[in-house]
């Protein structure tokens, strides 16, 4: 049935080339379909179910030469990795390297054409080369949707016109302060992270579509040529092989704007036989509110598997580990509540440190903790962020936009994750929901059975405070069992009794474990 099919796009190839090209040039045109057919569609994995993306991203600008043969030249490592997406900061020209107040401009968000791409960083050719042996190792590049701004700058070109920030009709004009003193768009980020009313919540989302992006040119989506210049901006990515993309600052843009936005892209893939991914980066904390948003716009989406979110709420909860007086309790209420609101977690990659808000976990322990946590406790595994694959030594630091002159694939993070992905990878295909079973949930103290089936379960174990952490699980109805220990760290030991009818759990002082026990 395949090769009918070829054969017949074949034909119709053919002859439409026969009113339009020279027979050499179709030749041509058609070598050069196929061999982008083959290297790039047939070659990478599925990633759209729970549990496939392994997603690392790099900030181009500030790794090794800050271009794409830098990004080449970390594919090796990336691979050793088991990353199948590489994230790069927009590969975009930009209006200025450096701002009298923002400062220097280390990130690549400051665009000033939507569909070119930076002939600083290797132009066409070099970002043509990036994507293709990519695709080759496995690996897909995904970019950056800047949808909201351009960068600061007077005037930019709207496809063939000229358009000025001062124009009203295209950008949105600075807003007076909010009562506080403050932008009103700060203010209205506030209000958002409170337990307002469904109602209120969207009237200030709408609000906040109106004004200003942190005083950078924002443009008017209600304007049909601002709408139609980025919708074919992005197309020309979509040509360029590139299947994920990032929608930076999601949160301002309406849930209409961007179903259109994600229709359109999906309908111009899908006529080249692709299917896309859209990860949006709707930062907030307060997970109710963040529910609302997210399934306003799954509402309003044709291809809902296509769409998946940074899962901004579990970084802001999981990151409360590092307080002595947060309980593990707390943690798993957060956890209940997202169930109990039947929020599509399933579509929610964890991502703990940026190039925004998330700042890099200085405390070896704590860090480990909570990469730990996130990944077991999801669908999918967390992003890997510009050096993080690897915990910092003491009397070392870090941020989050320093200068990372290579990916280390033998980062213990980096290490940790890529057990965990095959550890959980069944428990995460499961269509229903997987039994849940917190033992041990007080203080500082972590028990935790997830149950792929009544003979195998994987366990996470964490004592985060100076005490000591000692358990029996009982296995019901086991006659033998076997344990495989995938992390340790810290003074923790997990035996199982003679017989196999219950494990032994004893952890003395800061320490994880995650194990999986079968049941015989």
């Amino acid at each position: 049935m395949g090769n009918l099919l070829l054969r017949f796009s074949t034909f119709c190839f053919v002859l439409l080339c026969s009113f339009k090209s020279s027979a050499n040039q179709c030749s041509e045109i058609f070598m050069k379909s196929q061999t982008l057919t083959t290297s790039q569609n047939q070659q990478l994995p599925f990633i759209r179910s729970p549990g496939k993306m392994r997603m690392y991203f790099l900030l181009t600008r500030m790794f090794s030469s800050g271009n794409f043969d830098a990004l080449r030249r970390a594919l090796p490592s990336l691979e050793a990795m088991q990353i199948n997406t590489l994230l790069v900061s927009p590969p975009n020209p930009q209006s200025t390297n450096y701002h009298p107040i923002r400062g220097r401009n280390n990130h690549g968000y400051w665009i000033s054409s939507h569909s070119e791409i930076d002939p600083v960083m290797g132009g066409e050719a070099g970002f043509n080369r990036l994507v293709s042996e990519a695709s080759h190792r496995g690996i897909r590049i995904a970019v950056d949707a800047v949808l909201n701004q351009f960068g600061y700058g007077k005037y930019f070109q709207l496809g063939e016109k000229t358009i000025s920030i001062d124009d009203p009709a295209y950008f949105i004009q600075p807003a007076s302060l909010g009562a506080s003193g403050r932008p009103r768009a700060y203010e209205i980020l506030d209000q958002m992270e409170t337990g307002v009313d469904k109602q209120t919540l969207l009237r200030l989302k709408t609000e906040l579509e109106q004004l200003p992006l942190y005083e950078l040119p924002t443009l008017r989506h209600d304007n049909p040529e601002v709408f139609r210049y980025l919708v074919d901006s992005y197309k020309t990515f979509v040509d360029r092989g590139i299947e994920v993309f990032r929608i930076d600052a999601a949160k301002h843009i309406s849930s209409d704007v961007l179903s259109r936005f994600m229709n359109e892209l999906n309908d111009h893939a899908f006529a080249q036989g692709k299917k896309l991914i859209f990860i949006s980066e709707f930062i907030a904390q307060n997970s109710h509110n963040f529910g609302i948003f997210v399934k306003e716009l799954l509402a309003k989406v044709k291809d809902t598997d296509s769409v998946q979110f940074y899962d901004f709420t579990m970084r802001a909860e999981f990151i409360r580990l590092q307080d002595a007086n947060y309980q593990f309790s707390w943690m798993m209420d957060f956890l209940r509540y997202r169930e109990a609101d039947r929020q599509p977690e399933k579509r929610y990659i964890p991502v703990i440190e940026d190039h925004d808000f998330g700042h890099p976990i200085h405390n070896r322990f704590m860090s480990k903790l909570i990469h730990v946590a996130s990944d077991f406790f999801s669908y999918n595994s967390p992003v890997l962020y510009h050096g993080s694959e690897q915990t910092i030594q003491t009397g070392q630091t870090r941020t989050n936009r320093q200068a990372l002159n290579q990916v280390n694939p033998s980062g213990d993070l980096g290490e940790i994750h890529s057990k965990l992905a095959q550890v959980l990878a069944p428990y995460r295909q499961m269509k229903s929901r997987l039994e849940t079973k917190s033992h041990v949930a007080n203080g500082d103290h972590l028990i935790v059975e997830k149950k792929l089936s009544d003979q195998r379960s994987v366990f996470i174990i964490a004592n985060k405070g100076n005490g000591n952490l000692s358990f029996d699980v009982p296995l019901m109805g086991t006659l033998r069992a076997s344990m495989k220990v995938h992390v340790r760290d810290g003074d923790a030991v997990a035996e199982l009794k003679p017989g196999g009818r219950s494990l032994n759990l004893n952890v003395n002082g800061n320490g994880i474990l995650v194990l999986e026990v079968v049941r015989e």
